[in-house]
């Protein structure tokens, strides 16, 4: 599962409706980091002093040191 599809991001609003229900449920539970939205807040996050590691199925997101 995508650890932004509760985030209420605008970028995902379009993906997350019941029309595209289906869809979203196969993009934002499955195959989420080939999702250009999840790459480009995981490319804001690190640039912003932020550091992520996969844990499994989420990511986690720590402060960098």
């Amino acid at each position: 599962m995508c650890p932004f599809v509760d985030k209420s991001d605008a970028r995902c609003a379009t993906h997350l409706t019941l029309a595209n229900l289906c869809r979203a449920f196969a993009h934002c539970a499955g195959d989420y980091t080939a999702c250009p939205v999840y790459e480009k807040l995981i490319h804001e996050m690190v640039s912003h002093g932020c550091a992520y590691e996969q844990t499994g199925p989420a990511v986690a997101l720590r402060a960098a040191s």
